[in-house]
């Protein structure tokens, strides 16, 4: 049996709070984060200079810490994926330091959020809507919300380049169900080019964009994974 000592401190980590996903805002100086101090998961922004936690949202954000945060490119509201019809199908939001919560993207089917344009104004997001994840571009002015892959595996991890006119992401038309491939295509989702990195049965994913020699954004930083390691290596479209 456990000494009292012992059991005092088995207690003590257990209420412990849980905190999940911490992501650092564009500045720098905030770190956005899940946290159950209140007993219930909320979303609380970090200040790393003064080290002051404080709660931005007020049971709006999901019990279950599972999915990521990111936040907008002004630092001003954060994305949180929310399962409200309680069918595990998540749809995407925002929450602002007023504790608005706004709907941003709402279709059927399961919605993640890929990335965020650097100007703020494109957000790219997976869905299932028509049964298959493909990669969709939401316009944060109109609203609009416009399909730009359609594949008979899932596209995933879409990526926009810092120009805005282009982004990248993975999936599979190989006959081999273990490979993955890098694409990349304009932003309209057009002009589709398989990168062909790597031999067919390697796993390929797009992580950063980056400048080449002459200052133009237009290099791709993937990952490869040949069973079960991976390394980087830069790719410039052409």
């Amino acid at each position: 049996m456990l000494g009292e000592s012992h059991s005092g401190v088995l207690e003590g980590l257990a209420r412990l709070p849980t905190l999940a996903h911490p992501t650092v805002g564009p500045g720098g100086e905030e770190i956005a984060l899940y946290c159950d101090t209140t007993g219930r998961n909320e979303l609380h922004v970090l200040d790393t200079v003064t080290g002051e936690l404080k709660q931005w949202s007020d049971g709006e954000v999901p019990r279950n810490a599972r999915w990521f945060l990111r936040w907008d490119t002004e630092g001003d509201r954060v994305y949180f994926h929310l399962d409200d019809a309680g069918d595990e199908q998540n749809d995407l939001y925002a929450l602002s330091r007023d504790g608005t919560v706004d709907p941003v993207v709402e279709m059927d089917g399961q919605v993640i959020l890929n990335d965020v344009s650097k100007d703020g104004t494109t957000l790219l997001v997976g869905s299932s809507r028509d049964g298959q994840m493909n990669i969709y571009r939401h316009d944060c002015p109109t609203g609009e919300t416009t399909k730009l892959t359609e594949y008979e595996r899932a596209a995933v991890g879409a990526t926009v380049a810092p120009t805005g006119d282009q982004f990248a992401f993975s999936t599979n038309e190989s006959d081999d169900y273990e490979n993955q491939d890098v694409y990349v295509a304009d932003i309209s989702g057009s002009t589709v080019r398989n990168l062909k990195i790597g031999e067919t049965g390697a796993e390929v994913g797009p992580a950063d964009w980056g400048p080449d020699v002459s200052g133009y954004l237009s290099t791709i930083t993937v990952r490869i994974w040949v069973a079960s390691a991976f390394t980087t290596c830069r790719q410039t479209p052409s």
